[in-house]
């Protein structure tokens, strides 16, 4: 499917050195931060402990750390407790007893301590070791000539001892540079990664879609419980139609690191070579998306950015009815101005999704898609069609594909 044919996101190029700049070695930089170790506080020992002690003090008549957890004021996410969101207007907007030592923990939270242990043995690197000393916590972060090699070879390299949180910490420092895992590693590394990759996101302990709309009860009333319970449909398609992303983040918990995680392993369909279809590597990803819509909205933007993800992501049946709305809405997504919407990009948005119809009614005959998720797509193309008076009507393609269907579909 000509799916490259679909205007895209453009995502900014970082491998450019810009003028002026002293020109920093990539291999003084690599040897910088395989030198380079950090101390955190939020693991859930520290943080226990920490708490117990503004309770102790400035912070008293808090909850105790049980009943706001409970309350979903923290949850421990990839193995680093994690404040919420809505967390800081909770308190601040309330007058909450306590608010400014909770705020002060908060803060502690998320600091973070780098530590080199041979400080001075990189010479072109030295603005970039004064970075770390002061902790990343100037904004003037110095650049880096090719931070997706520096990147993969923190990986590969022989003093790497092959653990994720620890390269994550390190590739954070290049701000979650893109590459495609298969391009710049060994089959043999490349897997290894993506073993790593999905363990961790699998055991990540994100919202799940049940708590995507608690964040107001939180911001409100301090207590996710308050919310009521949240319909949750059984197809992504319609998970994402009831709760429309936010494009600004995460609204209940922010989870940076796994999703550029995930979001590495997303544009590696691009090149995926296999003879099954979809691939295993796509299936594993809708699965995610299954389960955390923070994952979800990274699966969606990757697609805006790189539509020929699409052309795997078409043939897993759970992810086929988004597919289809997707390229149904592509050209709403980018807010074309009515000037340039021309036939030429109408015929290419109706032709690719008479394409993924056609693939879609087969999940259908195989009973693999339900007449129900289907349906949802029709309407969602009925109501395309009411709003996009000059573009061509989508609607008449989805109900073409209907036609011959087995009796009792």
């Amino acid at each position: 499917m000509r799916f490259s044919a679909l205007l895209s996101l453009r995502v900014p190029h970082t491998g450019r050195m810009p003028r002026g700049q002293e020109t920093t070695s990539d291999v003084d930089v690599l040897g910088l931060l395989l030198d380079t170790t950090a101390s955190r506080n939020d693991d859930e020992k520290s943080a226990r402990r920490r708490y117990a002690c503004i309770r102790s003090g400035a912070g008293a008549g808090l909850p105790s750390y049980d009943e706001a957890l409970e309350r979903g004021w923290f949850r421990t996410i990839g193995e680093r407790v994690t404040p919420a969101v809505a967390l800081r207007d909770y308190y601040w907007r309330n007058d909450v007893h306590g608010a400014d030592a909770l705020h002060e923990f908060v803060w502690w939270l998320g600091e973070v301590k780098y530590h080199i242990a041979q400080p001075g043995s990189y010479a072109s690197a030295a603005a970039f070791e004064s970075y770390l000393s002061d902790d990343a916590a100037s904004g003037n972060k110095p650049h880096t000539q090719t931070p997706a090699w520096v990147a993969a070879r923190l990986w590969d390299s022989p003093q790497q001892d092959g653990d994720l949180s620890t390269w994550m910490m390190r590739w954070k420092l290049l701000d979650w540079v893109l590459f495609k895992p298969a391009s710049v590693w060994s089959q043999e590394s490349a897997q290894r990664f993506r073993e790593a990759a999905f363990l961790a996101l699998r055991n990540s302990a994100l919202p799940g879609w049940d708590q995507v709309a608690v964040a107001a009860s939180l911001r409100d009333y301090g207590d996710i419980r308050v919310a009521g319970a949240t319909e949750v449909k059984p197809d992504l398609l319609g998970r994402v139609l009831d709760h429309p992303f936010n494009h600004h983040g995460s609204e209940l918990f922010e989870a940076r690191e796994l999703c550029a995680l995930m979001r590495l392993l997303i544009l590696e369909l691009e090149q995926v070579e296999t003879r099954a279809v979809p691939s295993a590597m796509a299936k594993d990803l809708v699965a995610l998306a299954m389960r955390h819509p923070d994952l979800c909205r990274e699966l969606i933007e990757c697609c805006l950015q790189k539509p020929q993800v699409l052309a795997d992501l078409i043939f897993c049946p759970t992810a086929a009815s988004l597919v289809c709305y997707l390229v149904a809405t592509w050209h709403e997504k980018f807010r074309i101005d009515r000037e340039f919407h021309n036939e030429a990009a109408d015929a290419v948005q109706s032709s690719l999704l008479a394409d993924c119809l056609e693939v879609l009614r087969e999940h259908l005959v195989q009973g693999e898609v339900s007449a129900v998720e289907y349906a949802r797509l029709l309407a969602t193309l009925q109501q395309q069609d009411s709003a996009n008076h000059k573009g061509r009507a989508l609607l008449p393609v989805g109900l073409d594909h209907l036609s011959g269907l087995p009796v009792g579909i």
